[in-house]
């Protein structure tokens, strides 16, 4: 139901967007205006934008709570904000963070575990809830203290939000001061920091709460390092490489620290120290790459494929192939010929080259499950999840059945398809379009399997198909398209 408020946001957006509009245009043609005129204006502006961060945080805590995930046939409002506002997976994130930090309830205090010793007596019980008690009476001022100067002081840039709450991850649980208590402190420091000084500022304040962090029991929290480890890797880059980073707890630490052991020495089995013309940094990443073939060879025999990449190509590509040719994988991963002879043919490794045929494997219905074969062709033919605009590989994907197993479908490969687990749980198994969840289905044109998106109407009428680059190098996909016409010659009308 339309309100005073609702229109009178309406009204204030649409000034917004008509003075921005209005600006552009003013800022065509620069030639005839003056930088000292308008600095003044551009740092106001600057500032007012600022309020930007609050206004997009409430509106994704909105989104979050009123499901707005719906609408793009989702149960998730992250899906709504990247497909209808255009944010990034990573943007649309922070703003659903910042809107739960902003105007989601206060949590109440965990309750206080019992101190580490079981012979500890009543006073030390006493004394351990009574200063988790304070603490977490600390961090309720903090918070409230925090929400109310945002909307009452001047803004805070998105930027400078997001860096806070991403240096805070490494913030140990029972860290003194809190994460509200560091939180406001950033912010009153990020009224007279730069940026870079900020996050420095921030790291050594993180560092030092971290240093006096206790648990409960008034001893310092032995699953500190263990509650913070992560690992990620990088998307490629132009060179095909991807960058990895990560945190370890000192046990995992040490595993690794061994394994890495052998790179202080120069040479291997195959070349001499003499011969090792290799940095110390390039000896760890070849070790690294060793340690982690030894540990796949041992254990794919018992991991039905898991643990194996699987390389799909079509005939012509190998008869054309050449020292630029990237192969597609089931990891993400694009190797070159180099690559493979680097890494060497696993025994539990798969090749599948596609001809015009296909790779013609069926089951029927006999089992639910899809057969590791069927995995493989699936893999061949899709390569990632067919959802529209969806980059998750083949391995992070559930084999789907497009008609439900439960609904008669058969496990064979014209029923099967590829959906990571974010899209596999959104799928609408009845494909009516109820509650505004569309389904994947085979398009009959093209025999591609993409996504029938739901609308208030009714089922869209086509086949939406994924058109993401990696699923573009899906020998499939590449067997079926048409080839790309050849450039137009220099020069040519």
């Amino acid at each position: 139901m339309q309100t005073t408020k609702h229109a009178e946001i309406d009204s204030a957006i649409a000034q917004v967007a008509a003075g921005l509009t209005q600006l552009r245009g003013l800022m065509q043609d620069p030639s005839d205006l003056s930088f000292e005129l308008l600095h003044p204006h551009f740092e106001h502006l600057e500032r007012a934008l600022g309020n930007k961060a609050a206004i997009d945080a409430a509106f994704a805590f909105i989104a979050e709570r009123d499901d707005a995930g719906r609408r793009v046939g989702s149960s998730k409002a992250k899906d709504y904000l990247t497909a209808r506002l255009g944010l990034s997976e990573s943007e649309a994130a922070a703003r659903l963070r910042n809107g739960r930090n902003l105007f989601a309830p206060i949590p109440e205090p965990e309750p206080t575990p019992p101190p580490a010793d079981p012979d500890a007596d009543d006073a030390t019980r006493a004394q351990a809830e009574e200063e988790a008690r304070r603490r977490a009476d600390r961090e309720r001022r903090e918070e409230e203290k925090r929400r109310k100067k945002l909307f009452e002081e001047e803004p805070i840039p998105e930027r400078i939000l997001n860096l806070i709450e991403n240096e805070l991850r490494s913030l140990s649980k029972y860290a003194i001061p809190g994460p509200s208590e560091l939180r406001n402190q950033a912010l009153e420091q990020a009224k007279r920091r730069s940026f870079d000084s900020l996050r420095e500022w921030l790291r050594k304040a993180v560092r030092k709460a971290n240093k006096h962090a206790l648990n409960p029991a008034g001893e310092p929290d032995p699953h500190a390092a263990t509650r913070k480890r992560r690992f990620s890797i990088s998307r490629q880059d132009a060179d095909g490489g991807v960058h990895i980073s990560g945190y370890l707890d000192a046990s995992a630490a040490a595993i690794l620290a061994s394994a890495f052991a052998p790179a202080k020495n120069k040479g291997s089995a195959d070349l001499s120290a003499e011969d090792d013309t290799r940095t110390y940094a390039q000896r760890m990443a070849d070790q690294l790459t060793a340690a982690l073939s030894s540990y796949l060879s041992a254990t794919q025999k018992d991991s039905a494929g898991l643990g194996s990449f699987f390389v799909a190509t079509t005939l012509e590509e190998l008869e054309a192939m050449g020292g630029d040719t990237r192969f597609a994988t089931s990891t993400g991963i694009e190797l070159s010929p180099l690559d493979l002879l680097r890494l060497g043919a696993a025994q539990h490794d798969f090749f599948c080259a596609v001809d015009e045929k296909g790779f013609p494997l069926e089951l029927g219905r006999t089992k639910r499950t899809a057969s590791l074969w069927q995995k493989l062709a699936l893999a061949a033919s899709e390569l990632v999840c067919t959802h529209p605009e969806c980059h998750r590989p083949w391995q992070d994907c559930d084999v789907h059945h497009l008609q439900a197993w439960s609904h008669g479908g058969a496990t064979d490969l014209k029923n099967l398809t590829l959906l990571c687990r974010r899209h596999h749980v959104d799928n609408n198994d009845y494909r009516d379009g109820r509650n505004g969840m569309g389904h994947a289905e085979r398009d009959p044109g093209t025999g591609r399997v993409g996504y029938r998106a739901a609308h208030a109407s009714g089922l869209s009428p086509t086949v939406e198909v994924n058109d993401h680059p990696a699923a573009e190098q899906a020998p499939g996909r590449r067997l079926t398209d048409p080839p790309s016409p050849p450039p137009s010659p220099s020069g040519a009308a």
